[in-house]
This record gives C-alpha cells, structure tokens and sequence, in this order.
C-alpha cells in the first residue's frame, strides 16, 4: 500500500510542487510569459552598468574599476561592461530596458532574507505565507493548466505557498519517462485514509496536466539546441525556449545563474558570469525571434541586492543595497528606467534606491497579465516599461 508520505515524496521527485487548494479544472492564461532569472548571489549592478563618467567610481574601486577603454557606452555617463556586448545588441535593438536603482525600503543584507522580501514583495519587517506571484494567481481566481516552471534544480521563488502548481524540470526529457512512470500510482478504493485518497484523486487530474504537457514537449522536440552554448545556463534557456515553442501556455518560468556573492577576486568571476549571461539572452532572444514568438515573452532579471561602492581588502565587494536590472521582450519599452544612483550622496556606503522593486512587479500584474494588482503591491506606482 502506498502510504501518504512515499506518496508525496514521489511527487516531488517526480518534478511537481503540489498547492492545495486550486489545483482542479484548470484553464489556459492569455498565452502571456514571464521569465524570471535569478542573478543568485547578489550581483554588482555598479560594474554591470558602469558610471565611467564619473571620477569618484575609479576613486573608490581602485583595484576592480574597468577600464574606460573597454567599457561599451550607452551614453556619455554609463556604460555596459565589456562582457555584456551582446546585451547592449539587444538594447539598441529597443528590446531592452535597464531598470536603474532598484531596491527597497528598510533594505536587509542578508541572503536568506532579503530574497525573501523579494520573492514575496513584503515590507523588511513582514513576513507573508506565500510568494507575490503566488498571491496574484490566487487573488485573481486564475486558473491555468500549470502556473510556472522552475529549470534546473532552484527553489521555487516567487511561486512558493500553496494553492499553486509548479513543475521543477531539470532535464525536459527525463520529465516526459518520468510522467508515464506515474501511470502506475492509481487510487485504491480500499485505502480508509480520506486524505490519502484525495491525494490519489488529485493525482488523476495531476497526470492529465503531465501527460498534455508532455505530449507538448514531445512535439517540440524538432527544437534543436543549435545556437546555444553548451553552459548550464544556456541549457536552462534553451529548454525554457523549447517549453515555449511547444505551445503548451504556462505563465511564469524561473531560471537562476549564479553564484554573484563576489567577496572576494570579483574581476574575473563576475565577467565570465556577464557573458554567460548575455551570451544566453541573446540565444534565446535569437530562437524566439526566428519562430516568432518574441513578442509573447517578458524576460525580468532580480537578485537579493547589489554591492556595497567601495570595493573590499580581497579586491572583491561586499553585500550593498540598490541594484541594476533588467527586462527585455519584443513589447516593453526599451531604455533607460529609473535614476542611476549618486556616489556622491550614498546611504552608509552604499547606492541609494530610488525605484522600488514592488513598482516592477505592479507592472508585470497589470499590463503584462492583465490582472487586477494586489494589496502588498498597491501603493506603489507602476513603473511604466511595457
């Protein structure tokens, strides 16, 4: 007999997060897309998009500065790291939008926390049972076949809390034998355990959404990864684009590239991180745009918070407050968002926000999804780059 626990743990070994309540009778969202990366680890926004044109960068990064020289301009104040040149591609394309000093109220060095403000929108001293995208999809009764896809093995991000249905897919066809395996769990009549038979009964309409997902990635396998890199990156967004090609419509996909916690010799680490970065973008920007389905997608960067502004002993940086990020698509509004930081005027040593992050995610709810906004995002005002 299959008892409750086995059961459970087969199904996250199997690749599914399960949700209750919420899971029965899904329907299809608008065909919309967002994906999510995670740049983990705390990326340095200041050697991302970096204010060459001015003195007090080189100032106070003596040793970890780049060299003007090397540095792709946007404008005659900042620029794009040298490993970044196939972004700053798609920014003059006007796909692009640099999202400048994005952060937050009361912000939290910490790792473990301050990615959980991020992922569940809450204020610094709030703690909330479940992710901000999570609450949309409930408080706006959605119900799609799947709610989001987590590539490769990461945490669930703004998807975690219950009522939602989330597929963690390392490898899309590992997923594809490892949904027939689940043809063998049927629901036993003679189990006496309520709520093991609710699970059984649930577990029905779970391989309905397995099996049609899968038969979609089958479909989809005349995809090749031909233009892609061969880093685990460029995988993740290689297979993210396949999930898309395969038309079956799922609304959020979070990929993460890391580790950006640069304490210590940052140069290289983060410009070979850069340019995996961007190299994976533009492939994927690249497949999208040759199967014509750019414009159904909005790619967001975030990460737990940037670097302090004076570099460290270790020719690294440490854990700081306001960052760069990004959004691309063939619908935003390509450019630059928000207002570079002072290094003039810092905030105990580090870059003050002055756009904050909930303004991002109000945008991506209202004119991405269509949806109606939700209380931890409504005091703040759209930031308008769709």
């Amino acid at each position: 007999m299959l008892e409750r626990r086995g059961f459970i743990k087969y199904l996250t070994a199997s690749g599914l997060f399960l949700g209750f309540p919420g899971f029965l009778n899904a329907k299809e969202l608008n065909g919309k897309t967002l994906i999510l990366v995670e740049l983990k680890g705390g990326n340095d926004g200041l050697n991302t998009i970096i204010p060459y044109g001015d003195s007090l960068y080189y100032d106070l990064r003596k040793n970890i500065s780049i060299e003007k020289n090397k540095i792709i301009p946007i404008n005659n104040h900042i620029g794009f790291h040298p490993s970044l040149a196939k972004l700053n591609d798609i920014y003059k394309d006007g796909d692009l939008a640099i999202l400048q000093g994005v952060g937050y109220e009361n912000p939290n060095k910490s790792h473990f926390r301050s990615i959980e403000i991020w992922e569940s929108a809450s204020q610094s001293n709030e703690y909330l049972e479940n992710g901000w995208i999570t609450n949309v999809f409930l408080n706006n009764s959605a119900q799609n076949d799947l709610d989001g896809i987590v590539m490769g093995k990461n945490s669930l991000g703004p998807m975690f809390g219950k009522g939602i249905k989330t597929l963690d897919i390392d490898n899309p066809d590992k997923f594809i034998k490892r949904s027939k395996q689940m043809k063998n769990i049927v629901a036993n009549n003679s189990i006496h355990d309520r709520a093991l038979n609710y699970l059984l009964n649930v577990q029905k309409e779970i391989i309905n959404s397995r099996e049609l997902f899968a038969q979609k990635l089958i479909s989809s396998k005349k995809f090749t990864n031909r233009g892609f890199s061969k880093n685990s990156f460029s995988k993740d967004m290689y297979e993210t684009a396949r999930v898309i090609l395969s038309d079956f419509k799922v609304p959020v996909i979070k990929v993460s590239l890391g580790s950006f916690d640069t304490h210590s010799y940052q140069v290289n680490k983060q410009a070979k991180l850069l340019k995996i970065f961007a190299d994976g973008l533009a492939e994927f920007k690249n497949a999208l745009k040759e199967n014509g389905n750019w414009d159904d997608i909005l790619l967001v960067t975030y990460s737990e918070f940037g670097r302090r502004v004076r570099e460290n002993a270790s020719k690294g940086t440490d854990h700081g407050k306001a960052n760069v990020h990004f959004a691309m698509g063939g619908k935003i509004k390509g450019g630059l968002h928000g207002k570079y930081p002072s290094l003039s005027d810092l905030d105990d040593g580090d870059l003050r926000y002055n756009l904050d992050f909930k303004s991002i995610y109000n945008a991506i709810v209202e004119d991405w999804w269509g949806y109606k906004t939700i209380n931890r995002l409504k005091k703040y005002d759209k930031l308008t780059f769709i």
